[in-house]
């Protein structure tokens, strides 16, 4: 198994340049397993941001995709074919002035490791900082301001470490409410 860590920064062509290498290394220990007498049966490798590479390379017999499922802005930018499913229901609770407004939902209901969350559907409004139990948003000039009482959906920079700060999903489907989910790994990325 090998996991080359993720797509940073870099543009896409170097970025897919240092995952293939990664896998030439993968590639490389296995038949040194295998020259020693044991079979490798299986090379599990790639993720979300890598998975048509991981997918692709010869000898690569599983893909270890998972963010796609849920999906994140993070990994969004490298994957966009993939469409969120998964969001953080905050509600405007003050609108202190025009342009300005805090939500309820901060950095105990939505993580900020890979940076500020992103108000879904809304280009004219971003999240400007996270507290523990809020979110200042700011509005564009141009834009229709959140009012009082409103909800907003916040998409997350990192599903993984969103999911574990709450019990349990709840899946919905057209508005409609269908059941809700435990989430196992409540607490455990810290």
């Amino acid at each position: 198994m090998g996991y080359e860590g993720g797509r940073t920064n870099l543009d896409l062509v170097e970025s897919r340049a240092l995952v293939r290498k990664a896998y030439g290394l993968l590639s490389e220990t296995k038949e040194s397993i295998e020259a020693k007498g044991l079979n490798v049966e299986v090379v599990s490798c790639g993720g979300t941001t890598s998975y048509k590479e991981a997918a692709e390379f010869p000898g690569v017999t599983e893909v270890q995709a998972g963010t796609y499922v849920l999906m994140d802005t993070y990994h969004h930018r490298f994957t966009p074919e993939f469409e969120f499913a998964l969001s953080v229901l905050a509600r405007v609770i003050s609108v202190p002035r025009p342009g300005r407004a805090i939500a309820d939902a901060g950095g105990t209901a939505i993580s900020t490791d890979a940076g500020l969350p992103i108000v879904k559907g809304r280009d004219d409004l971003r999240v400007e900082k996270v507290h523990a139990e809020h979110a200042l948003l700011k509005a564009d000039d141009n834009s229709r301001y959140p009012v009082v009482g409103e909800t907003l959906e916040l998409l997350p920079t990192n599903i993984d470490t969103t999911t574990c700060l709450h019990d349990e999903y709840i899946l919905v489907q057209v508005g409609e409410v269908l059941a809700t989910l435990n989430i196992a790994a409540r607490g455990r990325f810290r």
